[in-house]
């Protein structure tokens, strides 16, 4: 499944807390959720979640199944991205006085420069990139 979860907003923090509730239950050693690669586009870098159990593998899978599709049912929760002018002010001063360049992969420039721009932009700057 190809998603954004925002893992410091509910409903994911509640999501996330409960996974190592179920360890230690049924035989589950390990439960845990891999946010995946949206941007990957295919479907093997989608969300997985994984369950290790004590040699139960209809029970990994049971558990699997079930937490998968309640971030099925997560898929349409709305997500905002908040742009927080101080902070990224602050984050952009901090990289120039480094004097170290960045680097970034093209498809990701892009993304940060357009980013870069809009905050700019919202904050009052200019809108030109960096």
């Amino acid at each position: 499944m190809v998603g954004l979860w925002h893992t410091t907003r509910e409903p994911m923090i509640r999501f996330v807390k409960r996974m190592p509730s179920l360890e230690g239950k049924e035989g589950a050693l390990s439960v845990s959720f891999g946010h995946g690669f949206p941007w990957g586009d295919l479907a093997e870098a989608g969300a997985r979640i994984w369950v290790i159990m004590d040699n139960d593998e209809v029970n990994a899978q049971r558990i699997a199944a079930q937490l998968g599709q309640e971030l099925w049912e997560m898929r349409d929760v709305k997500r905002h991205v908040r742009w927080h002018c101080r902070s990224t002010r602050r984050w952009i001063a901090r990289w120039r006085s480094l004097g170290v360049p960045l680097y970034l992969p093209t498809s990701l420039t892009i993304q940060a420069i357009g980013r870069y721009a809009a905050v700019r932009s919202l904050c009052g700057g200019s809108s030109s990139a960096v």
